[in-house]
């Protein structure tokens, strides 16, 4: 009997194993249509294992139509994402569909994991005072090198040719050289290229100027800007295009003008830009978008405000008009931040009243998009506006001549306002700077109502 069983079993068994070993050279392998061609070079040979009719699948195991493991869900969105309304998010980290569709995180929260996270706590921390070689100062320029706040120039009683770096990692300054610096002046722009620091125009002891200068901190060196036949100004805008220095409008002895040139700071070379559709005007906005230069508002000889603007394009020196259907109200003296995709309009001064409304504007599809009033900031002009990467930050400025000191954080994403925390906040002031370091707002200088100031503090929102 069990011979029998023996003659009955070992071909069954060896039926099974090959069967077995069948199924495992398949394995992993691209199904039909020809695929195995890109997997092991024979061309179509219609697949190593049973197909249940979903040819998207990328191995041999039956898919029951699960969709998201072939990396597309429900809706047809890819990566994991899920369909809400008509857009694909990530539930995960998404703080508007935070695990699911209109599932909204709280403002000073997170989605992590699908799930609402409370961040930590807003801080403001005093930073050092200023060196007295440095001193009080307001309308001076400042920009982030990357590890530093480096600040220049000014008023304080008279025009000033000084500056100094801060370091926020050790709380401290230093003086920056003052041999080859560019003369005395205020209301200059002032702007980081990756290694240096490029200024040009403002007001000095001459009038308006047409001047400007480049430091390099490693170096502690300065060196000059090549002359240009742009005439002197002050009040205009400059932006920087990752090779090229863009100066555009400002207030000259005489009017407005609608003027501008490109600088190579590499090369110390400036270049014309093609004529321009818009009016001459100072006190506008201009920020780069990575492709154009869109500049926006600002004043007129007449002293009126302006509501249009234009994009610039280097690569094909053009011009084209922004629209302005949905635009802000006509404004000067507001502040612009790029967020990656939109430009947002916010606060300024129309006439003599000061506003504290806005707008986002989107050059993709040239449309403009209104923001929420709900807990924004108090009306102002000539305050400070940064963009983290997730919020853009509104502090200090003025309203008719009073210094402000309070502040709140924008999320785009959500459209909406957070009040910012008061203690610790700097005293109020108007004509100050503000720096982004990554992790912290840095405020420094400008006037108190009474007198320019030589103090700061660092503010980093909730995270």
């Amino acid at each position: 009997m069990s011979r029998w069983t023996m003659i009955v079993v070992r071909p069954y068994t060896a039926i099974v194993l090959a069967l077995l070993v069948c199924a495992a050279c398949g394995r992993g392998r691209p199904r039909g249509g020809g695929s195995d061609a890109e997997a092991d070079g024979v061309p179509g040979d219609g697949g190593d294992g049973p197909d249940f009719g979903n040819d998207a699948h990328d191995g041999d195991d039956p898919d029951f139509g699960n969709d998201a493991q072939d990396g597309v869900d429900e809706g047809g969105c890819s990566g994991g994402r899920m369909m809400c309304g008509s857009e694909c998010v990530d539930v995960v980290t998404d703080r508007r569909h935070c695990g699911a569709c209109d599932s909204p995180c709280a403002a000073d929260t997170v989605c992590d994991m699908s799930r609402c996270r409370a961040l930590l706590p807003e801080t403001w921390r005093t930073i050092a005072v200023a060196p007295v070689a440095t001193g009080t100062r307001r309308d001076h320029s400042a920009v982030w090198t990357g590890s530093e706040m480096t600040i220049w120039g000014g008023y304080r009683d008279t025009y000033l040719a000084t500056g100094a770096r801060y370091d926020p990692v050790g709380d401290d300054w230093t003086v920056i050289s003052t041999s080859g610096a560019p003369i005395a002046r205020n209301h200059h722009r002032a702007l980081w290229t990756g290694d240096r620091m490029v200024l040009w125009g403002g007001t000095g002891g001459p009038g308006e100027l047409a001047s400007g200068g480049r430091y390099v901190p490693t170096s502690d060196a300065w060196s000059t800007v090549a002359v240009t036949d742009l005439p002197g100004r002050f009040h205009h805008t400059m932006i920087f295009t990752v090779s090229e220095v863009i100066v555009w409008g400002g207030l000259t002895a005489t009017a407005a003008t609608d003027t501008g040139q490109r600088y190579d700071p590499e090369a110390d070379r400036w270049a014309f830009l093609a004529p321009t559709p818009l009016e001459p005007r100072y006190y506008h906005s201009a920020v780069w978008t990575g492709s154009a230069m869109i500049v926006w508002g600002g004043a007129n000889d007449r002293g009126g405000g302006l509501g249009s603007g234009a994009a610039y394009d280097p690569s094909v020196d053009r011009w084209s008009m922004v629209p302005a259907g949905g635009a802000p109200t006509a404004r000067e003296r507001h502040t612009v931040i790029w967020t990656g995709s939109e430009m947002i309009i916010w606060g300024g001064q129309s006439g003599s009243t000061p506003l504290g409304t806005g707008a986002r504007y989107d050059p993709s599809t040239a449309i403009w998009a209104p923001m929420s009033n709900v807990d924004a900031p108090s009306a102002r002009y000539d305050h400070v506006a940064v963009w983290t990467g997730t919020d853009m930050i509104i502090w200090g400025g003025e309203d008719s001549g009073s210094p402000i000191g309070t502040g709140a954080r924008y999320s785009p994403e959500l459209d909406a306002w957070t009040p910012m925390t008061m203690l610790g906040a700097p005293t109020p002031r108007f004509d100050h700077t503000a720096v982004w370091t990554g992790t912290e707002m840095i405020v420094w200088g400008g006037d108190d109502g009474s007198a320019p100031v030589a103090t700061g503090a660092a503010y980093r929102p909730p995270h």
